[in-house]
């Protein structure tokens, strides 16, 4: 996947911050590394678990945080 970073944050300054604004970016482009930065369905992959805050995690790559926002 191309890194996208840069213009992920110029979009984010245009479209503002929140889950509105990640849906309009996501269904104005049809790169899929968009979807993959952005996809609130990425967080599934780890909802599924108890967490509680007694738990420490290391998180190796977090590339978008989509991840690490669920834990």
């Amino acid at each position: 996947m191309k890194n996208i970073s840069y213009e992920l944050i110029e979009k984010l300054r245009e479209a503002g911050s929140g889950s509105e604004a990640e849906k309009q970016i996501l269904s104005t482009s049809e790169d899929p590394a968009w979807l993959y930065a952005l996809s609130p369905s990425r967080g599934n992959l780890v909802e599924w678990y108890p967490w509680t805050k007694e738990m420490s995690v290391l998180v190796i790559g977090g590339d978008y945080g989509s991840i690490c926002g669920v834990i």
